[in-house]
């Protein structure tokens, strides 16, 4: 089985009070090896996902490195002429990524 491409993993989320993300935490893939964790905008989030970048939810097991345990790949999705961005699996009218810990 080929390993799957990932181009970064989601391990937090901070949500508005319009129930859509203002920023998450995440891992960005640099070459070989993963960044530390950088905080992205909602807007740079959707420009990775409209870009083709394959982002996972997870979190990065200690002591490992770049080794990391992934969940469910985030999706773009567009409902009412709005983008939302939720989790594999999952149908909401706003962002939601389920099982991402919410800061």
């Amino acid at each position: 089985m080929a390993k799957q491409k990932v181009d970064g993993v989601v391990e937090a989320v901070h949500y508005g009070d319009d129930g859509n993300i203002q920023w998450i935490r995440m891992f960005k893939k640099r070459g070989i090896v993963f960044s530390d964790s950088v905080i992205v905008s909602r807007q740079d989030l959707v420009q990775s996902l409209e870009d083709g970048k394959t982002i996972f939810s997870g979190r990065r097991i200690p002591l490992r490195g770049s080794v990391f345990e992934m969940d469910k790949q985030l999706r773009l999705k567009e409902v009412n002429s709005h983008k939302i961005v939720i989790t594999e699996g999952f149908s909401n009218t706003h962002d939601h990524l389920n099982g991402v810990p919410i800061l």
